[in-house]
């Protein structure tokens, strides 16, 4: 599993000192892994590890710019169908015609095991 880098930031170095030392205080035994991520997280001010994690996801969600929407190129969608030998074209380039071909035969399988059962 992959590691997910999350930055932490404390307004006060003492009070999440404190706080660690508080709940560490309340173990009978030395704490996870999880458990310290837990604490550090409660420390921060979140209710456990995992929401800290969500929010923020969701800030750097919300900070990131918009994604380029910019509208697919047409003549490069067209030659790239051609060039898959999926649509054929007059020699002017002006007429597209799409290429008709016999399904696999793995489709009718597939088709039968996804079409919805209707029970009577």
């Amino acid at each position: 599993m992959p590691r997910l880098s999350l930055p932490y930031a404390v307004p006060d170095l003492s009070a999440l000192a404190r706080s660690l030392k508080d709940q560490i205080a309340k173990l009978d035994r030395s704490p996870s892994h999880l458990e310290v991520l837990n604490m550090l997280a409660r420390a921060a001010g979140r209710r456990n590890y995992q929401h800290y994690q969500s929010q923020m996801a969701s800030e750097a969600r919300l900070s990131a710019p918009a994604p380029d929407q910019t509208p697919p190129d047409h003549a490069l969608l067209r030659r790239a169908l051609f060039e898959a030998k999926l649509v054929d074209r007059t020699p002017d380039v002006r007429e597209y015609r799409r290429i008709e071909r016999k399904p696999p035969p793995d489709l009718a399988i597939l088709l039968e095991r996804t079409e919805p059962r209707i029970d009577a």
